[in-house]
């Protein structure tokens, strides 16, 4: 129980607000005018039970130097509030001021999705807001969760451009596998392979080293023919010597040998019948000769154009291999190396160099028997070197000849699949790991959420199927007492902007509006519900939450002029209620800036636990709160009305404050004060003017007022229309005509 404000500095109004009374009771009712502080008051107790000071914060004085202070005594001890923060929690206080309505019914002329996520306590009790706050905590950890996957989805795009969106989290969950450096070089070289598909037709193939093999060479220049006689082959040799032929003598011999015809010589036409040397020349140009010449000269063509001048062409391949290999390997995989060390080649090329000396003696002398046994090993080597190459370019001719065969893809796909793979390389590095790492962690604990918070919805969906129904039919029961025309129907909770958050429609007869935005050309919740109705159907929902607690003996309920805009019907029963949770709760506080309603409460409480204050502050911001009495209060202002009616009866002037409007208002209250005070104990407590009127006419000509009676029903039906704001401007005249009626009437007693 809240036992004294005992200061509030710098907030509202107040430099400073001292409690200058007694403590306050079970029941403590505090008057104070429009302005003054109740706001402040409201808001004070409103951040002690939140411990939020923001409610302080946007409050503090204006033109404050000195920090907010708050310093508060409870029956449990002392409170305060400074540097930002309260000491602690005095305990759970329900307040119904004007933050109330705007937070939780309609903010305006509409009712938002944020006064339905506020309400959505106010209907479901404790329980339903510990269900209501888990799935704000579940929803709240999945923005948190989408917020981590975008930051690292960011951070990989920012490193991997590849990997779009909608593919993350596939690229996040799958694994590296051990065999992704062969894949990457694999969709490498079908990627080469796909942008140079026309390349790839033309491309020449690398070749073979054309210089023959050893068997080859070694066979033709050991052979000799057995059918030529020494002597034949001695003319022959003296022949080519004699005239100094050199290594064209045996062609040329062999040429005029193939071209006589008729015994003839071919030179000089002379008859060569029985020439000794032509005979000689036969014997040695036989058939064998000429097939050994021939495999001579092949041979030797081969090893010309294969190894060139001092091994030019032979160079030259393996230079043009080389390159050829490079462009091969990015397109396709090949399956040996085409390679000849620089050493290699050089003994290649010495090996072949003497291989055509050995050719220029068998050109000398064709059978001459030319035997490569002592250099065996030399020459092996050097073509078992030339052999592997060849073997290799085979092997990868294989390859190639494939690789030609195979359509052409599509570049674009080819390079989507190889980056990708380059991507899932890149993921095992830094910052790639961790940011895919976090993804994939978040994305798994994500659809756990969204399980969790599926269920929640669900509990409290069932759970708000039969509370919200029960609290709707308290409401209804409370607005039907409280003599509305309108109830809520259809309450339920809704998951609209992802938390939860209450839904109803407001049925008027047989039609229903939904609660929401206003409309500019349907009816809603601005043009079917009066100002009235509003703080009215706030006031119900505000009482059904405070006695539906069954901790409610614990807690202090607050109410700032809860009445506004009410008839004295509804005040009559916010009253009564006030009183019945008065009742219940450990301390009830109700602020008004209207005495007659404090003392429509006071009236009926129990003495008791009963007191009254009153808050005043003057122009320089020194604020009391002191006690104050409801009678006293309404004496005063009896007394200012009947001089302003009055004044304006006799002379048609305004009295400092008044206006027409004002007068228009304060007429029937007048009456009904000026009967009561004037005729005590004729009326019972809270007799309006009309039930007034109706008593004295029923009395007839005996009952004292009678001869006033038609000008008290004239004021009665004057005054209905404006008793609280709603009529048209007054007029004036009509005004001062009524005033004088109150007037006569005055004085006649």
């Amino acid at each position: 129980m809240l036992l004294k404000i005992d200061s509030v500095e710098e907030i509202g109004r107040f430099v400073v607000l001292k409690h200058k009374a007694p403590q306050f009771h079970r029941l403590s009712l505090i008057f104070a005018r429009n302005g003054y502080g109740k706001s402040t008051v409201c808001a004070v107790l409103r951040s002690a039970t939140d411990q939020n000071p923001d409610h302080i914060s946007a409050r503090r004085r204006l033109g404050a130097v000195n920090p907010s202070k708050i310093q508060l005594t409870w029956k449990s001890g002392h409170y305060g509030f400074s540097s930002g923060s309260w000491t602690a929690c005095p305990g759970k206080i329900y307040v119904f001021d004007q933050d109330f309505v705007l937070q939780n019914l309609h903010i305006g002329e509409s009712v938002t999705t944020q006064n339905k996520r506020s309400l959505l306590p106010v209907v479901l009790g404790d329980a339903g807001v510990a269900m209501a706050q888990k799935i704000v905590a579940l929803d709240q950890e999945q923005r948190d969760l989408d917020a981590k996957m975008k930051t690292a989805a960011a951070i990989i795009r920012a490193k991997l451009p590849v990997v779009a969106m909608d593919k993350m989290s596939d690229f996040c969950s799958k694994a590296i596998p051990s065999t992704i450096d062969q894949t990457i070089i694999e969709t490498g070289k079908k990627l080469e392979l796909a942008r140079n598909t026309a390349t790839v037709k033309l491309k020449p193939s690398p070749k073979l080293i054309a210089v023959g093999t050893l068997d080859v060479h070694r066979e033709v220049l050991a052979r000799t023919l057995s059918s030529v006689s020494a002597d034949a082959a001695a003319k022959v040799r003296h022949q080519i010597e004699s005239h100094s032929f050199g290594n064209r003598g045996i062609p040329w011999l062999k040429f005029g040998i193939e071209h006589i015809h008729d015994d003839a010589c071919p030179f000089c036409a002379q008859s060569l019948k029985s020439s000794e040397i032509i005979s000689a020349y036969d014997a040695y140009f036989s058939e064998a000769f000429a097939q050994l010449i021939r495999d001579r000269d092949v041979n030797l063509v081969q090893l010309d154009t294969g190894f060139g001048e001092a091994g030019a062409a032979l160079s030259s391949l393996l230079a043009t291999n080389a390159a050829d290999v490079t462009f091969w390997s990015s397109v396709c995989e090949l399956p040996a190396k085409m390679w000849i060390s620089p050493e290699e080649l050089a003994e290649c090329i010495q090996t072949l160099t003497d291989l055509k000396s050995l050719y220029a003696k068998k050109l000398e002398n064709p059978l001459s028997l030319i035997d490569l046994a002592p250099n065996e090993e030399k020459f092996g080597k050097a073509f078992q070197i030339i052999a592997n190459y060849n073997a290799a370019v085979s092997a990868c001719l294989s390859a190639i000849d494939t690789v030609k065969a195979t359509p052409g893809a599509d570049p674009k796909v080819a390079s989507q699949i190889h980056d990708s793979w380059l991507a899932l390389k890149a993921k095992s590095e830094e910052p790639v790991k961790t940011a895919a790492e976090d993804y994939r962690q978040s994305e798994i604990r994500r659809g756990d959420l969204e399980k969790e918070k599926k269920t929640a919805q669900e509990a409290l969906t069932q759970y708000s199927l039969t509370t919200m129904s029960a609290r709707q039919t308290t409401i209804n029961k409370l607005l039907s007492d409280f003599g509305a025309n309108f109830s809520i129907v259809d309450a339920k909770a809704s998951y609209v902007g992802r938390e939860p958050n209450t839904d109803f429609a407001i049925a008027v007869g047989s039609h229903k509006i939904k609660a929401g935005e206003k409309s500019p050309n349907e009816p809603s919740f601005k043009t079917v519900l009066s100002t009235g109705d509003k703080t009215t159907l706030a006031l119900a929902f505000f009482i059904a939450q405070v006695t539906a607690d069954p901790k409610l003996s614990d807690a202090i309920v607050v109410l700032d002029d809860p009445f506004s805009s009410q008839d004295i019907n509804r005040q009559f029963e916010t009253t009564s209620r006030i009183r019945a949770i008065a009742s219940q709760a450990c301390q009830t506080i109700v602020l008004s800036h209207d005495p007659r309603f404090l003392q429509m409460i006071e009236r009926d409480a129990p003495q008791n636990e009963t007191s009254t204050y009153q808050i005043t502050c003057d122009d320089a911001g020194n604020g009391d709160l002191r006690s104050w009495s409801s009678s006293n209060e309404l004496k005063t202002i009896y007394i200012r009305q009947a001089e302003t009616i009055l004044e304006y009866a006799k002379h048609g002037s305004l009295l400092s404050g008044a206006t027409h409007s004002s007068i228009h208002q304060e007429v029937r209250p007048f009456m009904e004060d000026f009967i009561m005070n004037r005729f005590p104990g004729r009326f019972p407590a809270r007799t309006f003017l009309s039930d007034m009127a109706a008593s004295i006419r029923a009395a007839g000509s005996s009952d004292p007022l009678f001869g006033d009676v038609d000008d008290i029903d004239a004021l009665n039906e004057y005054t209905r229309p404006n008793m609280h704001g709603g009529a048209t401007v007054t007029d004036p005249s009509a005004l001062r005509a009524q005033c004088k009626k109150v007037q006569r009437i005055v004085g006649s007693y």
